[in-house]
């Protein structure tokens, strides 16, 4: 989602952690981040948002340049707020692109940007024109090496930061490859022929990260006695070179000054440190950033492999998680939201991916919202409650059954109170017990025999301790009661399954035994339980 890892370490960094949903529910994953943009000038939304009586939606920079009025109903927009689609943009957990690539950071809507531009797992294009080739830029550094140079002619390129080398290059070639060993960097000397001289310039291919540095260099030509120098506080860190003419950070070499095709100049390359930035950059890094579950990623994954929703993911390939699932809900009667509503909320509603409430316990299941509820009845990882009273144990319906055998029964009593499917047996209880835990012999599932005493009489119903999974199985029951010759029979063609057992008289499902055919506090009564699950 992202779900309670993303939580407790927002919480702890003191990070939006006051966003995070009060009811503690799993956080949630928007597919498509194209309906954040706005439908206008198609950039991100950023609050305030507007919205016309019809719904549609502006940014703050397009209602003055729409004069006010809307473009898809002519009605006024730049007046009402659209709270709802504000709300969204401060729940909204944007995971990096880099995801992919092995980033864990994740920002509120709108921060994601300055990151992108820094993140060490960017990949960087190779620089040679017939090369599609991506990768990090260590990774480039060493698919260059091996790819596109000899051993001579690699070795030729190298230099160290701090030390004036002389390059040589033809202004026809337009580029040239030089690497820092050092740093594993590979270095790009571009020169630009125009009708007012050769234009030069150089940068770094490699994100803009800490960890990569940042430089400043010098380059210096000389001819004939003429010397041209340049120096730059900034050597430009790229991650795909433009063989485009440069508008800044670049020398100019008249033509007067050239002497044919081929261009010799001194350059000089350091790095520059400033502590106070990294330190920055870090603290930063630690506010704004959190990891993305990977759980929450691998679900997105399978559920776009399974074709669950896969059409409406976004055309960037990119998905966001929203933290608050309250506000989804509707603010008059706190229930989730539904269609119809206006439509910027349906559009967000139709692309939202939920993660199980069991996913801490083991479930990996997403569904599209509005299919969350079917789901949690039947997942096999939802916890059932230990029918004791005085216990407060919960876990797995199996963990469950090893649990009150451990626990609350004595060898003999659970040897007894056993039964073999569709074999009716006698299971005698006393009524002032209300219940009596039974097992069946060929699954470890615990079955709850309740009775309950009322003007009218007593009401016997049976139920299986479980949620409505298919690897639980289905069950109907039978119940008989005899006594002075008189026989009460009730068949049910379905037990309920429940993951915590009810003491409250049965309003369906049930055999009411009247008072006067009741002879004392035993209730002798016979049980059988068939299972009918349909095994196709």
């Amino acid at each position: 989602m992202v779900r309670a890892s993303i939580s407790e370490a927002l919480i702890s960094q003191g990070d939006g952690g006051e966003r995070v949903a009060k009811r503690q529910r799993s956080a949630i994953v928007l597919l498509d981040l194209d309906i954040l943009d706005c439908p206008i000038c198609c950039e991100a939304l950023t609050s305030p948002i507007f919205q016309c009586d019809n719904g549609h939606l502006a940014c703050g920079s397009c209602c003055p340049k729409l004069s006010n009025k809307c473009p898809a109903c002519t009605l006024p927009v730049g007046h009402s707020r659209s709270r709802a689609m504000e709300s969204v943009l401060e729940s909204i957990l944007i995971p990096c692109p880099n995801v992919r690539f092995g980033c864990t950071k994740s920002f509120f809507y709108g921060k994601e940007s300055a990151h992108e531009k820094e993140c060490i797992f960017s990949q960087c294009s190779c620089p040679s024109s017939v090369c599609d080739y991506t990768g990090s830029y260590k990774d480039l550094y060493a698919h260059y090496k091996l790819t596109h140079s000899t051993n001579i002619f690699w070795n030729i390129k190298r230099f160290r930061c701090g030390n004036f080398f002389t390059t040589s290059m033809l202004i026809s070639d337009k580029i040239l490859i030089k690497r820092v060993h050092e740093k594993k960097l590979l270095l790009a000397v571009q020169c630009f022929r125009e009708p007012c001289g050769v234009y030069v310039t150089v940068s770094f291919i490699a994100p803009s990260a800490p960890e990569v540095g940042e430089f400043s260099y010098q380059l210096s030509y000389n001819v004939d006695g003429h010397t041209v120098t340049y120096e730059s506080p900034e050597v430009k860190r790229v991650c795909k070179v433009i063989f485009e003419t440069p508008q800044e950070n670049f020398m100019l070499i008249p033509h007067s000054l050239l002497r044919g095709d081929l261009l010799e100049m001194q350059v000089f390359i350091i790095e520059n440190v400033d502590q106070e930035i990294q330190a920055e950059y870090e603290n930063r890094s630690k506010l704004e950033s959190t990891e993305i579950n990977g759980d929450m990623v691998g679900a997105l994954e399978a559920l776009i492999s399974q074709g669950h929703g896969g059409e409406r993911v976004a055309k960037r390939q990119r998905s966001a998680t929203l933290l608050d699932l309250d506000i989804l809900d509707c603010p008059i009667c706190c229930e989730g939201l539904t269609c119809p509503i206006f439509q910027p909320m349906e559009n967000i509603l139709e692309s939202i991916l939920v993660t199980c409430p069991n996913d801490m316990f083991g479930c990996t299941e997403s569904f599209l919202y509005g299919k969350k509820s079917t789901h949690e009845e039947e997942c096999i990882f939802s916890l059932c409650s230990c029918p004791s009273l005085d216990c407060e144990y919960s876990g797995r319906y199996e963990d469950l059954y090893d649990h009150y055998k451990l626990t609350h029964i004595s060898n003999s009593y659970w040897t007894t109170n056993c039964f073999r499917s569709s074999i009716p047996y006698k299971a005698p209880m006393l009524i002032s017990d209300k219940i009596q835990i039974t097992r069946v012999y060929e699954k470890k599932i615990l079955f709850a025999v309740q009775c309950f005493r009322e003007s009218c009489g007593v009401y016997v119903t049976v139920s299986c301790i479980a949620p409505s999974a298919p690897e639980v199985g289905q069950f109907s029951y039978q119940i008989s009661y005899t006594v002075d010759e008189h026989t009460m029979v009730y068949r049910s063609p379905q037990m309920k399954r429940v993951r915590k057992v009810s003491f409250e008289t049965p309003q369906e499902n049930f055999m009411l035994i009247p008072h006067n055919l009741l002879r004392s506090e035993l209730l002798d009564i016979k049980l059988s339980i068939v299972e009918t699950s349909n095994q196709e």
